[in-house]
């Protein structure tokens, strides 16, 4: 920019040595071109842009701290609502926990050992988790009596040929067992056979 002598003024006015030094190089950066603010920004030592950088500077700052701002009204709100629900899931446990010693108290009371070996109340527990869990009550019995459900099984199904067997005898002793019955010699005879 430069300005034609005509438009220049004539400005008296008594400084430092310094100051008037900084004066002179403000008039030389303006006769070069540099506009008035620049040319004190440069005889001021700074360069002519550094307060529009700065300014510039100054509003990302600013929005960032608006956006940090945010993100920590943000961050608030979900402690608040994480501190809630830490607080309820506390209530709930302890509630939980209240009732779970209630529950233990019931059950020793609504369940009399009367002096059992607390291996054989482990045992009857045990029996009732197994039921519990799906085992039939018959075959968790005779595990919990110490059987075999396979032997006890076998024996079961012997029974219906023993009890045949049985039949066949009785029909077979029949006959002799009429004989008994009779008195005579036939019968004499056949308890001195039997030694009876």
């Amino acid at each position: 920019m430069n300005v034609t002598p005509a438009e220049l003024v004539d400005c008296k006015v008594s400084v430092s040595p310094a100051l008037a030094r900084r004066i002179r190089k403000a008039k030389q950066a303006e006769q070069s071109g540099q506009n008035v603010r620049g040319a004190l920004m440069i005889a001021a030592g700074f360069e002519p842009d550094e307060m529009d950088t700065l300014r510039s500077h100054l509003e990302d700052l600013s929005s960032n701290l608006v956006a940090s701002e945010q993100d920590q009204a943000m961050t608030k709100t979900t402690v608040d609502r994480l501190t809630t629900d830490l607080a309820q899931s506390r209530k709930k446990s302890t509630e939980t926990n209240k009732n779970l010693e209630l529950l233990k108290a019931t059950l020793s009371k609504s369940v009399e050992t009367h002096g059992l070996p607390d291996k054989l109340t482990k045992d009857i527990a045990n029996l009732i988790e197994t039921i519990r869990g799906g085992e039939k009550p018959q075959t968790a019995l005779l595990a919990a009596a110490g059987y075999n459900i396979g032997d006890v099984d076998d024996a079961m199904s012997s029974i219906g040929t023993l009890k045949a067997k049985i039949a066949d005898l009785e029909l077979t002793v029949a006959p002799l067992r009429n004989v008994l019955a009779l008195k005579g010699v036939k019968s004499w005879i056949i308890r001195r056979i039997l030694n009876l």
